[in-house]
């Protein structure tokens, strides 16, 4: 992934925190982006995403 996806997934995660987007939803929304974008789902990418 690189560090302008990380970002980009970063500020997505953030926004759904703060909209009190319950965790297990967040990260399903995020692994679905991720998806879209076509950036592999593993543990380390979705820690990286939500590494706020």
């Amino acid at each position: 992934m690189s560090r302008d996806q990380q970002k980009a997934l970063r500020r997505y995660a953030k926004a759904l925190a703060k909209l009190g987007v319950p965790f297990e939803v967040a990260a399903i929304l995020i692994a679905n982006k991720m998806r879209d974008d076509g950036i592999p789902i593993s543990l380390e990418n979705l820690d990286r995403a939500f590494s706020l």
